[in-house]
């Protein structure tokens, strides 16, 4: 029997005033790890913002 439950997970980077999401999927044995482009800070808080109310995934 295989098993198709995944995890995903979201993480709100930054570093030097710039930030970024990181979004990993973990399912059986793979790993997908996706990171959206560098933003300033505001544009990245935006994004975050969307992803939590479930707006983008």
């Amino acid at each position: 029997m295989s098993s198709d439950l995944k995890s995903v997970s979201y993480e709100l980077c930054a570093a030097g005033g710039l930030m970024f999401i990181r979004r990993t999927v973990t399912g059986g044995s793979k790993t997908i790890v996706q990171e959206s482009e560098w933003l300033i800070a505001s544009r990245a808080r935006e994004l975050w913002r969307r992803v939590l109310k479930g707006e983008i995934i």
